[in-house]
C-alpha cells in the first residue's frame, strides 16, 4: 500500500469534498479530502490505480488535481 497527498482545486463546500471522496471511491480509492486545505491523501492498495487515474476521475467531476 502507498499513500500520496495532492491538491484539488475547485472544492468549495461540503458537498464537493464528498462527490471527490466517492469519485475515488469508485476507483477503489480509500480517500478523504480536506476542504480548508484543499488536498486530499489517498491510499493506494496496489499499482492498478495512479495519480493519473485519479487526476482523470476528478477532472470529469470538475475538479483539478495539482
Amino acid at each position: 500500500m502507498k499513500t500520496i497527498e495532492f491538491e484539488i482545486e475547485g472544492m468549495s463546500c461540503s458537498h464537493c469534498v464528498h462527490t471527490a471522496e466517492q469519485t475515488l471511491a469508485e476507483l477503489g480509492v480509500e480517500a478523504k479530502a480536506d476542504l480548508k486545505t484543499g488536498k486530499a491523501r489517498a491510499v493506494l492498495s496496489d499499482d492498478s490505480v495512479g495519480i493519473a487515474e485519479i487526476r482523470e476521475a476528478l477532472n470529469r467531476e470538475g475538479y483539478e488535481v495539482k
